[in-house]
Parts: C-alpha cells; sequence; structure tokens
C-alpha cells in the first residue's frame, strides 16, 4: 500500500519506507535504512584538487555480506584518480548485520567540494548525512604565482 502525504512524500507500508524525492529525481532508491556501524572518509586526491575538480560526485555501489560487510565496491562514474581511495574507503564502511538477508545493495555518495580558505571552519570539515552520503571538504590552495624577475634569474646564461 502506498500513501502519499500532503508535503509529496511517499510512504509505503508495511515496512514504512519513506522516499524523499527519489523518484522524481531518477534516483535509485535506497533499501531501508540498515545501520551504519562504522563509516570512512576517502581522501580528496591531491591531483584532483591541484586541478581544481570540484563539486564532484560519485557513487559507490556495495554488496555487502549478511554480517555488515562490504565484499564487492563499484564506483560510478568511472573516474581513475578517485577509483581507488573511493572504492577502498567504500570498502571499510561496517553496516549491522542481518542474518536473515544474505546479500544487500547499497549504494553510498562521495560529494568532492574545494572550498575558499576564508570559509569559516565548520564548512572547511567534512560531513556525514545519513544514512549514506558524505562531503568531503577540503581547502583550495591558494594559486602559485611565479613573478619575472625570478624567471630571468633562472634564465640560463645570467
Amino acid at each position: 500500500m502506498t500513501a502519499r502525504s500532503p508535503w509529496g512524500l511517499r510512504v509505503v507500508v508495511p515496512g514504512v519506507l519513506v522516499l524523499l524525492g527519489s523518484a522524481a529525481s531518477g534516483e535509485t532508491p535506497q533499501p531501508a535504512s540498515i545501520p551504519v556501524v562504522t563509516a570512512a572518509i576517502p581522501p580528496y586526491p591531491d591531483v584532483a584538487v591541484e586541478a581544481r575538480i570540484s563539486p564532484l560526485k560519485l557513487l559507490v555501489h556495495l554488496e555487502v555480506d549478511s554480517a555488515g560487510v562490504p565484499k564487492a565496491a563499484r564506483m560510478t562514474p568511472e573516474f581513475k584518480i578517485f577509483k581507488e581511495p573511493v572504492e577502498a574507503a567504500g570498502m571499510s564502511w561496517r553496516f549491522a548485520p542481518d542474518a536473515a538477508i544474505a546479500s544487500r545493495s547499497i549504494t553510498l555518495t562521495f560529494l568532492f567540494r574545494l572550498v575558499d580558505e576564508s570559509a569559516p571552519a565548520h564548512e572547511r570539515c567534512s560531513v556525514f548525512r545519513a544514512p549514506y552520503e558524505v562531503e568531503i571538504r577540503r581547502v583550495l590552495p591558494k594559486p602559485k604565482t611565479i613573478s619575472v624577475s625570478s624567471l630571468s634569474e633562472r634564465a640560463p646564461g645570467r
């Protein structure tokens, strides 16, 4: 049975699964939230920071066994410099065990965002959003400046 609240939320009974906009946005709905026991944040690759890759949304599709341990991870979309740290972080997550279910599929969302160094401290920290989303923030480095005088000093024959 499906009911719609006055605010457009879909509530599915039994099991009371609430989908907040996922059907309208085209996103795949998650199974009823499985409690997270341990979560890990991937590092923001230095080369991605230097290239100023931001913002970036990556999904990690996990196959989790009945003990709550991921057995496989696949990141989408493919982005080579993020693949290893993001999939490794996904494999580090642990979920509540459920002996009644042999395998579960869970999708984690990792949002990478560079922030200006002048941003307040609370905006420079990574953020966990329940149940399976993490925003990884890193301070944008100052642009490297090279003076013309320093170049001429290094010129050959001087």
